[in-house]
Formats: C-alpha cells, structure tokens, sequence
C-alpha cells in the first residue's frame, strides 16, 4: 500500500507549486543563509554525498535515495537548497508517468532532471549554485526518503597578465633582451576565482620560490604605507587599463631573480593561477632573451715556434656568447700595441677568428692577445695571450767598448769590441776577424774572446785595422757592421837620415816621410847643418802632406846636410 504522509507530502507540495508560489520559493531560496552546513539542517542522519563542478560549465547532483531504492518507483521528487522551506526543482510523474518539472524562475533554462529523477542537471553551473542540497523522494510504495548533496562549483580566475617591476604588462612569448648578471623580478597578477586561486611561478617543471598577496573584494585592507608603496599596488593601474574594477579579488605573485645566470637562457618562466583540480591550471609562459658574455676563449697557434718571414694562421676560438660573440687581436711589444686585422665566422654561439700573421724578428717575446666580448654588453669581456717564441736569423751588431767611446786610442792600453747578437734559435759560436782574416783566441799575445767580448791587451799600431763579428744559427750567418780601429802613435821617419849631393845655386826638392797616426796636421821643422852652424830652413819654403814634408831649396853655399 502507498504510504500516507507520503501520499500527504506530496498533496502540500501541489499546493506550493501554483505559479504564485513558484515566486516565493525563488524568494526563500536566494535569501537562504550563507554556511549552511548538513548539522545545521538537522540533518545529520541523513546520507551526505558531495559534488564538484566549475562556472560555466554542466554539473550534475546525484540523487542516492533514487539509486539505491531501485525496487520501488519515485513518484515526486524535490529539490531544496540550503535549508529553504520550499524547493527550488520539483518533478511530478505521478500522472501515467509522465514527467512534469516546476523550477524556480531564477535557475530556470538552466536546471533539468532526467526521467528518473536520478541525477539534477545544471547547465551551465554558476558560482552562486555552490551549496548543501536536499533530494526528498516520495516514492509509489515507499516511505518518503531524503539525502543531502555538498555541491561545490569553482570559479575560474578570469584573467592573468606578467608585469615587469616598471609595471610594463609582458606578454607571452618573448621578455627581453636581458643581461646575464642582472636581477629580474617579475609580478602574476590573477583575477577573480572562487576561491581564491593558488599563483605559483614555474622555470619549465620546477617550482620557483614566490611570495603572494590578495589584494580586492573580501580581504583585508591595505595599510596607508602600503597604499603609497608601488610594489603593493602593482598591477592596479594595469587592472583598471584591462576593464578590472578596484573590489575585484585580485592576487599578485611575485618572483625574484637575484641574478640571471646563464641557465636562464632561452628558459621558460610560468605562471599558474588554479584554484581545483578539475580544470587545467589558468597559466602564460614567457621564454626570457637572454644575452650572454662570453664563456670561453682559446688561442690554437701551431706548436712549433714561428718563422721570420713565413706566412702562419693562428685562431681564436670563443663559445657562449649570446649574440655571437666578437673577436679581436692584439700585439704587444716593449709596452706599445697594435691591433691586427683578422676574419671572423660564426657557427651558433661560437666564433671562430683567423689571424694571417707573418712574425718579424721584434715580434719574438711579443704577447699576442685575443680578446672576446659582446657588443651588447658592457664591459671588456674575457681574453688570452700568448707570448711568441719566433725563428729568425741572427742580428749582429759590433761596437767599441762603452768606456772607450769617442775617446783616442794610443798604443799600450786595454780595449774591447762588443758584439751584439739576437736570434733565435740561438747561436753556438761567434766568429771574430780583422781585415778578412780570422782573429783566434791567443791571450799570451793579448787576444782574449770570451762570449761576444774581443779583448785586445796593450795594443800596439799593428792591431790597428778593421774588425768585424759574425754568428750563425739553423736560419742563417750574418756579418756586422765594420769597426775600423785606429791606434794613435808618434812621427817616425821612414827610410832614415838621407844624404842629398847638390852644386850650389841648384834647385833641389827634398822629401821628408814619416810615419804617424794621425798622420795630418803634423808639423814638420827642416835644419841645415854645416861646419859652422844649424840653421832653421824658412818655413814658406816647406810643404806639408799627410806623412810628408817637402823642402824646395837653391843652396848658397856649400851644403853639408839637410834635416827634418
């Protein structure tokens, strides 16, 4: 038999459900209070099932008295929420079975149930649909049964947008270009979800380190200071430019970069906004540009010294750089340097430069620097050297000793020659000769060589002569320059005293040879000896050349002997 209070329930609601009181229903239903929970229904007895669902989106609320009760039939079921007195759904199959629905104008268009009354479907759901359901069913044989649904509807946030520390919004895609070195700080703003969202910031699948703020409708006020502070407000200008008004819940996450390192190249920084675990997180991704210096830089010359002369490639290789990096050469001799012109090519994010160098003689010792750098980046960028080691054949030079420079040399004292070599590989040997022949080494005749010193000990006019030096290595010999050395010494006459036989009033020029260095501006006397006297010739009857005296002279009377 069917039940009374059953068959009784059912009767008041035919009642309730006039199109008068569908109004008051809607009325009671929406003034509901808010934080019903299924105790404060008095209802804890009976089953509690919960749902979950997003705005926008269908959602159905079970009805477990129907399902479980699957021997009898449901003849009217009823839908309250939040413990309203009136339903806000009610289907009637109690005519021949067919299905008669009475919904509350506010959720009308939106709210169905299926044939059996199993299942309340809401489509779309909105976030105001979130509450605690009462399913009654009054059933054909059955007592009246009742169950309670905790439907929960999640809003989704309604907006994302990156701003910069300048509060420049940054959209996705590319940030940049940035500086590796320098700090970056990035702020999520989020808007709207129900409730409220979890904003996290992500470097590809790792979590970054993040600090948030609810800033809007429903939380705490922002202090006088915090007002003034622009990195509290952040985001409110851009909101407000977005069509976002100032009571819209909003949350800002904020991430800092101390310093971007080189891994943050090309990397991708996420923002997730989520608030359940139904939908996919809300989120932006934004691949930071990111210029790099250089990291490496390496010299590669050949192995074996250079030659003077011979044209060598020597190359410079730098990698990591962002752009590519640029290459430059310099040399540096005796403190002055010059930069050196060299090709460059480019294969990702390593330069290759090529130097044509053909190495002088000066250029052994020389340091040869490669230095790389990015143009965008401030800064000298990193750089190697390398000191050359270069063949050449020997340079000789030959000079006097330096204590005896532009000072005469007589016979009896010590002197030198100093011989000045440079090459590379060095020389075993140097030669020495004066006047194309070979000076050797014999210190009891006063000739010492020791190294690139001569020594000559007590010369005398006969080491007077031209000198020269010479050294040899696997490049070549080489000849110095000449270095005559003369030796001062007094007049001596040459042949001895000569005997000239004249008749008186004959013209007779008589020579006068000597032997002298120097041999000019020597100054000569002539005397005429007889029986008698000496008499001095007159000096303007005397001619004199270098190591030589002339005397033109008629004599008088008879001439004994002439001197000079």
């Amino acid at each position: 038999m069917r039940n009374r209070p059953a068959r009784s329930s059912a009767a008041r609601t035919d009642q309730w459900l006039s199109r008068k009181q569908i109004l008051l229903v809607a009325v009671l239903a929406v003034s509901a209070p808010s934080g019903v929970t299924a105790a404060s229904l008095g209802a804890s007895k009976l089953p509690v099932s919960s749902a979950f669902g997003v705005s926008g989106a269908p959602g159905k609320l079970p009805c477990v008295v129907i399902q479980r009760q699957m021997r009898d039939t449901p003849v009217l079921v009823l839908w309250y929420k939040d413990g309203a007195r009136l339903p806000f759904f009610t289907l009637d199959l109690r005519e021949g079975g067919d299905k008669k629905e009475f919904v509350d104008h506010d959720v009308r268009g939106r709210v169905r149930s299926d044939l059996s009354g199993s299942f309340l479907t809401f489509d779309p759901l909105v976030g105001s649909d979130t509450g605690i359901y009462k399913c009654r069913v009054d059933f054909e044989n059955s007592p009246t049964l009742a169950a309670l649904v905790n439907l929960t509807v999640y809003v989704v946030p309604s907006r994302l947008v990156v701003v910069t520390r300048e509060n420049r919004q940054v959209t996705a895609g590319f940030l940049g270009p940035l500086t590796e070195g320098e700090a970056l700080t990035l702020y999520c703003v989020v808007t709207g979800g129900r409730p409220t969202p979890h904003v996290t910031w992500w470097r590809g699948p790792h979590l970054l380190p993040s600090t948030s703020v609810t800033i809007g409708s429903g939380t705490t006020p922002l202090a006088s200071h915090e007002v003034d502070d622009p990195l509290m407000t952040l985001g409110m200008d851009l909101g407000m430019g977005l069509g976002i008004g100032l009571n819209e819940r909003r949350v800002r996450a904020e991430v800092r970069i101390p310093s971007l390192t080189r891994d943050y190249a090309r990397a991708n920084l996420t923002c997730r906004a989520q608030n359940n675990n139904i939908t996919e997180p809300l989120s932006t991704a934004i691949m930071l540009d990111l210029y790099l210096r250089p990291a490496t830089v390496e010299i590669k010359a050949p192995k074996s010294p250079l030659q003077e002369g011979k044209t060598t490639q020597i190359k410079c290789l730098s990698s990591g750089s962002y752009p590519a990096a640029v290459v430059s050469w310099e040399i540096t001799q005796a403190g002055d340097s010059r930069l050196l012109p060299a090709k460059s090519h480019n294969i990702g994010d390593t330069t290759t430069s090529v130097l044509e160098f053909v190495p002088e003689a000066r250029d052994h010792g020389a340091t040869l620097t490669c230095r790389a750098h990015n143009p965008n980046i401030s800064g000298k960028g990193i750089r190697i050297y390398t000191v050359l080691q270069v063949h050449f054949a020997p340079r000789v030079k030959l000079r006097l000793g330096a204590n005896l420079q532009g000072k005469s040399i007589t016979e009896g004292v010590d002197l030198y020659f100093e011989c000045e070599v440079a090459c590379n590989p060095p020389t075993q040997e140097i030669l020495w000769h004066k006047d194309g022949e070979r000076v050797h080494h014999q210190p009891k005749s006063g000739i010492l060589i020791s190294s690139k010193n001569l020594v000559l000990q007590n010369v005398r006019r006969s080491s007077a002569g031209n000198y020269v030096c010479s050294a040899e290595n696997s490049l070549g010999a080489t000849t110095s320059n000449v270095v005559p050395l003369s030796i001062r010494y007094l007049p001596v006459c040459v042949g001895g005293t000569q005997a000239v036989a004249v008749a008186e009033g004959e013209d007779v020029r008589l020579t006068c040879e000597v032997d002298a260095q120097p041999e000019d501006n020597l100054h000569f006397t002539w005397y005429f000896n007889n029986t008698l006297d000496t008499v001095e010739v007159e000096r303007h009857r005397i001619e004199v050349r270098p190591g030589h005296s002339f005397l033109d002279y008629t004599p008088r009377w008879v001439l004994v002997l002439g001197e000079c």
